[in-house]
């Protein structure tokens, strides 16, 4: 549990929207395997954000999603215009809201051993970011500093 021994009443206090980063790579559910690969190699990332045609999230693909299909179809041309993104993403996909605090992301990431979600609007699915544990990580640390600071 990396939560344990951080103050909660700052982990609570801080909300996912402050803390998330709109620069995530994206690929429509549409895409061929070729188009998935240049992503990966092209953003150099380590998940693509499967979005729908209305910018709705559909799913998620890790490199590790891919890797498979690669060894057993290799590069053929036919076949990587065949397979889709929206059928290698995984498609129950754990996200968090802006309005959530971050001690909520910080468990959900602990307890499924992720290090990274998706943020989604609740009012209509839509894709709006994504909140890293590393970023979460930074802004306790800045948040017990300034509270320290405060310290008489």
């Amino acid at each position: 549990d990396i939560s344990q021994g951080m103050e909660r009443s700052i982990l609570g206090s801080l909300k996912v929207d402050g803390q998330m980063s709109a620069d995530m790579t994206t690929i429509s559910e549409a895409a061929p395997l070729r188009e998935i690969i240049a992503a990966f190699r092209d953003a150099d990332v380590s998940y693509l954000h499967v979005i729908n045609g209305d910018g709705r999230l559909s799913g998620i693909i890790s490199f590790r999603d891919v890797r498979p299909i690669l060894s057993d179809f290799g590069r053929d041309r036919g076949l990587s215009d065949l397979i889709l993104a929206r059928d290698v993403a995984t498609r129950d996909v754990l996200t968090v809201h802006p309005d959530d605090s971050v001690e909520e992301a910080l468990e959900r990431m602990a307890a499924h051993a992720i290090a990274q979600l998706p943020v989604v609007d609740p009012a209509d699915g839509k894709l709006v970011g994504t909140i890293k544990q590393k970023d979460v990580l930074a802004a306790y640390e800045r948040a017990v500093l300034r509270r320290e600071m405060e310290m008489p």
